[in-house]
């Protein structure tokens, strides 16, 4: 399977049970499963093409498909500060600027930004799991 796929699906796959985690701290989620699954699916797709970022941005800096696997700590480190910037980037804009969502009272906020710690977080954590993962088999 080529590296873009397993990267995409990787990163849906371990991006789903994130959003149905951190739902709760969203204003509006559905109450059901599988209204929420519904509902955290979209996003978990979104979290997949984010994830591809990530990847073609490492394989430009490092120019290896597998920059992942052979790169050590210094590549996922990258992953997740390149990670942690899209998070950031992507709940300025939804919720600051377009308004696309909402935070329940529970959602711990990053002070200066006023967004939510915990979908900050979601990228830079699994982004480097799922590259490595991605890479290790080319």
């Amino acid at each position: 399977m080529p590296v873009i796929l397993r990267v995409y699906g990787g990163g849906v796959a371990a991006s789903l049970p994130w959003e149905l985690g951190q739902a709760p701290l969203f204003a509006g989620v559905p109450t059901s499963l599988g209204a929420l699954v519904e509902h955290c699916a979209p996003a978990a797709l979104g979290d997949g093409l984010l994830l591809l970022l990530v990847f073609g941005i490492g394989l430009v800096v490092f120019r290896d498909w597998a920059w992942g696997a052979w790169a050590g700590m210094s590549a996922l480190l990258f992953a997740a500060g390149v990670a942690a910037g899209c998070g950031v980037l992507v709940e300025v804009v939804a919720v600051r600027w377009l308004g696309r969502w909402q935070y329940d009272p529970a959602m711990p906020l990053i002070p200066v930004l006023r967004v939510g710690v915990v979908p900050v977080l979601q990228l830079p954590l699994l982004s480097p799991v799922v590259i490595a993962w991605a890479t290790r088999r080319i």
